[in-house]
Order: structure tokens, then C-alpha cells, then sequence
């Protein structure tokens, strides 16, 4: 809690509460407190009032309310919007509080001390009588009932109520005196109509002016209030008196506007950019198409399950939307791939390729988002005001990988069986070269590792080596090896190196080989895969 005070008797008292307080609970418990503080304070302030207000800490607009041609003061464009526009603005739908910058209206009475002393009159008989004289009452009637024997008429008598100018102001009859004399109010000071205070004035490219500023309410939508506030200006505007204008003077959800529409390009972009790229890699457009129809279900779903969890499409979820586009296909790809890779190895047609694919990769598939998931949950249990912020973020990429597994699981399989068909033999020459780059690319960064173990690619077909890529010989002799009879030769060598003494030749296949390294420098240098054969080949495995 916070509070400010000023000279002329206003008290303020600032409550903020922890993020995620419901704000009409937190601003009932205020009033509770309120209700219960107001009969220990002073008359004059329970006379007053004391007032509630629930709104953000940050002004979202402001406009000023002018005279072009400058025939109002700044007292009359003041009083006008706080008695014309201030209250219609205040009851919009997410407005928290509408402020007016500038005097208002007031009887100003101005003592004059040195007449008062002579006649012997305080401030509070005039106080007294302004209060007493400058009243609303009711008269009554004239006969009304119980009312005599044959009264026919009913009258209502119609006082004078408030005072409306100076002149009737300065008439106030503060005391009569014994001899008949009477005091007014003109004889002690001086009345004229004025501004209520001075201290704040406003000003329009140094014209008089008067600055109203709208605070939304804490759970409202900015562009949303922004947009009524603009509609209800409009609509006012068409009562203004004559030579009274209005103008917005800064509004904040302007850089909202132009931060999300940068953000829809973005998504688009990425859209593009991501349909390009796969199908740069996937070379067939059937296989692009079940990759890119994720996107839009991925995207919606989040959209609608954000709805529901009370989020907006502010600048957090939609950076969130970004990303999640990048994510979403990945399961796709993931299927349309391994489907064209069942049919053209094994020669099915695509319904058994795709019942042999879900088999293959339905596990993969949910274990990619159990790690995702373990990411971005931990993310969503942050407190405070940074917590909420990436609660949103998480949420967002959460709901989105959720649909994009549901998709890969159920959607994908589905149009894969009605769309794809085997992959052609015969490649464009664009594609052809796209190949060849990306095989290129490929060589030269295995060449460019140590002699470590990893994969190349020849003739169509993946080794595996165990020491340096630049040899593509298959030290088992057959280039057509399963992957049943690799395993079975590669445990085979295993148990013949692992039974061999430096310097000792030996012979696991139908090459002959002589171990570079003793037995201590071989545990040092990673075992059996840091070997050099005598005739210059290295051991390596064909996989299919």
C-alpha cells in the first residue's frame, strides 16, 4: 500500500494486489475495510464522500478538449468535460477511470477580513448561511389531507432551490441585528463564479485546454476500451457546443496496434518460410501439403483453448504462435517421411506403410512432447508478474505441440493414406542439385571431424565407420549386408579384438590387420574404434 496527501485536504490511498487476485474480490475486501474506517473520520470528510476506484496504475489514452477558435476559457472546456464527457466516458465496458485535468466550475466567495471584524461576523456564520440558504428542500402542499369540510383544491408550493449565480449568492442574509439591520453576504466578501482551484491548468498548443485521461480496469483489453472510448468521442462529439473540438493527445494501444500487425506479418512470413523449407527437404508436394494443413489445426486449437483459459492475443501468445509454427509440423514430418521411406524399401502400398510407420513411431512422437512438456511446464508455475507473462508464453507453445501430437497421431496417418504416393526414381534437376549440395555439405564436415565414429553416405547407401569417413570400404566384403548379419559380424570382431595383444595380427574378416596401439593406449584412445589397419583400410559397417 501506498498513500499521498496534498495541501488542499485530498487523501489518497493506493492498494496493489499480487498477480492473478480477482479484482472484483480484491476491490470488495477494499470496501469492507472502507465501511468499516468511515465512522472514525472527521464530518467534513464523511460528508465528502470516500470513493472506490479499481483500475490499472498506467493511463491508456488521454485526449484534450479545445477551442479552436478560442472563444471558451479553459474554466467553461473544463467544466463541460467533466459535467458532459467525463461520466459517459467513465461507464464504458473496461474503464477503470476517466480524470479531468483543469478547473471547474465554483462559487468563489472571497472574505474580506477588515469588514467582517467591524461587524462581528466569523467564517462559520458564513458558512452557516451559505449552507442553510443554498439548499434543495421540499415546500409541501396546501390542502392536503387531513384538510377541512369541503376543500376542493390541492396546491403544491414550489420554493427556490439552489442558488444559481453571484448575485443571488451575494444576497445570503448572514444576521439581522435587533434593530432590523441586516448583513449579507456581499456587505462581508466578495462572490464571483470561478474555477474551483487553480493549482492545475492545461493547455493545447498554448491554448486553454482541458485533458481527460482513461484508465482501464485491471482485467479489461486495451484495444478493446481504446476502440469504445474512440466510438463514444465520436458520438459525442456530434453535441459539442460551438467552437469546441477534441483531440487524442497520446494513446498507448497505437503501439499494441502496430506491434501486432507486425507480428501477423511475421506468422505469415514464417508460414511461407516454413512450407518452403519443407519442402526443399520432402521434394514432393503431396508430402508438403499433410506437414502444412497442421499449422492452421495446431494454431486454432491453441487459439480456441487460450480463449477459454480467459487469455488475449496479445504480443506474448502471438511471439508464442511464432515459435509454435516452427514445432508444429515437426511430427508431420515425421510420419510423411517414414512412410515414403516403408515404400520405397519395402515395396507396400501406402495403407500398409502407414500402419507400419505408426508402429514405428508413435513412441518417438510422444516422447518428443513429454520433453517439450518438461520444458515450458516448470516455466508456468513462475510467480509474480514475470511468471505471468511466461504462464502464457508456455501455455501457448504447450496447447500447440499438444494438438500438433494429436494431429501427428490421428490427422496425419489419415491423409497420408489419401494422399501420398511412392516417390518417383527420377528427380528434378533442381532437386538433383539441392541433393548433391546437401551430400557435399555432408562429406566435408565428416572429413573436417577427427577420427571419431559417425555416418556417410555412398551410393545411395548410409556406413557407419569407426575411424576415418574418407574410406567407404566395407571391411565384410558383401556390399548388400542386413542389418541382422552387420550386427552378427560387428560382435564377431568385437570378441577377436578384445582377445588380441599389441602387435599380435589377427584376422576378423578376410582382411588381415595389425593393431597400431597397445592395450593402455587403446582404453585411452576410445577402445577399438581408434584401430589402423596395416593395408590402409578402415573397419566400417554397411546399414540399410
Amino acid at each position: 500500500m501506498s498513500s499521498s496527501s496534498t495541501n488542499n485536504g485530498s487523501y489518497s490511498l493506493t492498494v496493489t494486489f499480487a498477480a492473478g487476485t480477482d479484482p472484483a474480490i480484491a476491490q470488495v475486501n477494499v470496501q469492507n475495510r472502507v465501511a468499516m474506517a468511515t465512522p472514525r473520520l472527521p464530518a467534513a470528510v464523511s460528508q465528502t464522500g470516500v470513493s472506490v476506484r479499481s483500475r490499472s496504475s498506467s493511463m491508456l489514452l488521454g485526449f484534450a478538449v479545445y477551442s479552436p477558435k478560442g472563444t471558451k476559457d479553459d474554466v467553461f472546456i473544463s467544466n463541460y468535460a467533466t459535467v458532459n464527457i467525463r461520466d459517459a466516458i467513465a461507464r464504458l465496458p473496461g474503464v477503470g477511470e476517466a480524470s479531468v485535468f483543469g478547473p471547474v466550475y465554483s462559487m468563489r466567495v472571497w472574505m474580506n477580513p477588515d469588514r467582517m471584524q467591524a461587524l462581528g461576523v466569523t467564517a462559520s456564520d458564513l458558512t452557516a448561511a451559505i449552507q442553510g440558504q443554498n439548499a434543495q428542500a421540499s415546500a409541501g402542499q396546501l390542502g392536503s389531507p387531513p384538510s377541512p369540510t369541503g376543500q376542493l383544491l390541492q396546491l403544491t408550493v414550489q420554493a427556490q432551490g439552489r442558488l444559481a449565480d453571484a448575485t443571488e449568492f451575494g444576497n445570503i442574509i448572514v444576521r439581522t441585528n435587533r434593530d432590523g439591520a441586516i448583513v449579507r453576504l456581499r456587505d462581508v466578501a466578495r462572490v464571483e463564479l470561478g474555477a474551483q482551484s487553480y493549482d492545475t491548468a492545461s493547455t493545447l498548443n498554448g491554448q486553454p485546454s482541458a485533458t481527460v485521461v482513461v484508465y482501464q480496469s485491471p482485467d479489461a483489453n486495451a484495444l478493446a476500451v481504446s476502440a469504445a472510448v474512440l466510438a463514444e468521442l465520436q458520438t459525442l462529439s456530434k453535441q459539442f457546443p460551438d467552437d469546441v473540438a477534441y483531440t487524442i493527445v497520446f494513446d498507448t494501444t497505437t503501439f499494441v496496434r502496430q506491434t501486432i500487425e507486425e507480428i501477423f506479418i511475421t506468422l505469415a512470413i514464417t508460414f511461407v518460410l516454413v512450407v518452403a523449407v519443407v519442402f526443399l527437404f520432402l521434394q514432393d508436394w503431396r508430402a508438403t501439403v499433410i506437414p502444412t494443413l497442421t499449422i492452421p489445426v495446431s494454431l486454432i486449437g491453441g487459439f480456441a483453448v487460450l480463449y477459454v483459459m480467459g487469455y488475449s492475443a496479445n504480443t506474448i501468445t502471438l511471439f508464442a504462435m511464432i515459435l509454435a509454427v516452427t514445432l508444429v509440423v515437426d511430427d508431420a514430418i515425421i510420419v510423411v517421411e517414414n512412410v515414403q521411406r516403408v515404400m520405397s524399401e519395402t515395396g507396400v502400398d501406402v495403407r500398409e506403410a502407414t500402419l507400419r510407420t505408426m508402429d514405428q513411431v508413435t513412441g518417438p512422437i510422444v516422447a518428443t512432447t513429454l520433453v517439450l512438456a518438461a520444458l515450458f511446464v516448470p516455466v508456468a508455475f513462475l510467480a509474480g508478474i514475470t511468471g505471468e507473462l511466461y504462464r502464457q508464453f508456455a501455455v501457448t507453445i504447450l496447447v500447440t505441440i499438444t494438438f500438433s501430437t494429436i494431429n501427428a497421431l490421428t490427422f496425419s496417418p489419415a491423409i497420408c493414406v489419401l494422399m501420398l504416393r511412392p516417390t518417383p526414381e527420377s528427380r528434378s534437376r533442381f532437386f538433383l542439385k539441392v541433393n548433391q549440395g546437401l551430400d557435399a555439405s555432408r562429406r566435408f564436415y565428416l572429413r573436417a571431424c577427427p577420427q571419431r565414429a559417425g555416418f556417410c553416405c555412398h551410393r545411395g547407401r548410409y556406413i557407419r565407420f569407426l575411424s576415418h569417413p574418407s574410406d567407404r570400404f566395407c571391411s565384410f566384403g558383401r556390399p548388400g549386408l542386413s542389418l541382422h548379419e552387420c550386427a552378427i559380424a560387428e560382435r564377431r570382431f568385437a570378441r577377436a579384438h578384445a582377445a588380441d595383444n599389441c602387435g599380435r595380427q589377427f584376422r576378423a574378416s578376410t582382411h588381415a590387420r595389425r593393431c597400431k596401439y597397445d592395450r593402455n593406449c587403446r582404453r585411452k584412445h576410445g577402445r577399438w574404434r581408434r584401430l589402423q589397419f596395416r593395408n590402409d583400410h578402415f573397419r566400417a559397417e554397411a546399414l540399410e
